[in-house]
């Protein structure tokens, strides 16, 4: 329960909600206390109209840093008490999932700024086989040669769900998040897939989106004043 925990979340507006220009700006300067009282922080809220996706199906991405699973549930208690879920529930359509990081301990999470996120189902049980063969057995060695930390990967378990939030996720068979130190190095390990085959291996085994999520700098117009996450290479 002392182990790095992550939540991602990936929602979309409600067509009568405002988008981020309604009741929405809001919502951040709510949840931004309850953040700090937990040491729980934003690595990123933002926009996903820039990024970078594969069969994209969000506007707003989330992910959520806390420094173990105590934080976590400590931060879930009160934010199930408030008034956020029901306000978030008026205005988006989302997908929780939360876990622990299988990066461990060691790494410095503060200089990974620059991830690789997404949600997944597979085409088919011979697309599972395929996608194990051919992509998760090398996705280990590929991410380190560009410095980047698997933080989560692999087939979403009942095991590794056991004791965590997950919202609309009964569906999603593979959670993914890797963190890199720069915009550069991720794009590298982009390139590298597509270079080595393994990119037309995803696209072809599993269904759903796949998106590039930054840490905000304190000058991004999307920035959480007050975030506890503010990042030291930032």
């Amino acid at each position: 329960s002392f182990l790095p925990t992550r939540a991602q979340y990936f929602g979309k507006f409600k067509p009568d909600s405002g988008g981020f220009e309604g009741k929405f700006k809001t919502y951040l300067p709510k949840a931004v206390p309850i953040a700090t009282k937990h040491a729980c922080g934003y690595a990123s809220v933002q926009p996903l109209q820039d990024a970078y996706g594969e069969q994209k199906a969000h506007d707003f991405a989330a992910l959520y840093s806390y420094p173990n699973k105590v934080s976590f549930d400590g931060w879930l208690e009160d934010y199930k008490n408030s008034e956020l879920p029901e306000l978030r529930h008026q205005l988006l359509d989302g997908t929780v999932t939360s876990f622990y990081s299988m990066a461990g301990e060691d790494v410095d999470y503060d200089a990974l700024t620059h991830y690789v996120a997404t949600n997944k189902k597979f085409a088919s049980a011979e697309a599972k086989e395929d996608f194990l063969t051919n992509y998760a057995s090398k996705i280990h060695d590929i991410v380190s040669q560009f410095d980047g930390h698997v933080i989560k990967g692999g087939p979403f378990t009942p095991e590794q769900r056991e004791g965590f939030h997950q919202e609309n996720a009964d569906d999603i068979q593979l959670t993914i998040l890797i963190g890199f130190p720069s915009a550069d190095k991720r794009q590298a390990f982009h390139d590298a897939q597509v270079e080595n085959g393994m990119a037309d291996c995803r696209e072809r085994t599993l269904v759903g989106p796949l998106y590039y999520i930054d840490a905000l700098p304190k000058d991004h117009p999307a920035f959480v004043s007050g975030c506890p996450f503010e990042r030291k290479t930032m």
